[in-house]
């Protein structure tokens, strides 16, 4: 079975206009596309939400203030997929 597969720019567009506490982030996840979905970005394919969530933090494309995802705009991409 395959599964849906999401680029990471739909998360940090959600981050940048909702700035989300980590688990808010899981619930919208899981409800907007499931529990299944996974992620690819520019660099990177196959990932869960948690393996995303590393490699968008490690990038500093998000930091954490006062328990939220704030989308860091100036580190992401411009594309849009």
């Amino acid at each position: 079975m395959s599964h849906m597969t999401i680029h990471g720019h739909e998360i940090l567009h959600h981050l940048l206009e909702k700035e989300p506490t980590p688990a808010e982030l899981r619930n919208h996840v899981c409800k907007t596309y499931g529990s299944g979905v996974r992620f690819r970005t520019c660099s990177a394919e196959d990932m869960s939400l948690e393996e995303l969530i590393v490699f968008l933090k490690d990038r500093k494309k998000f930091i954490l203030l006062d328990g939220k995802m704030v989308a860091q705009p100036e580190k992401m991409c411009s594309h849009s997929d």
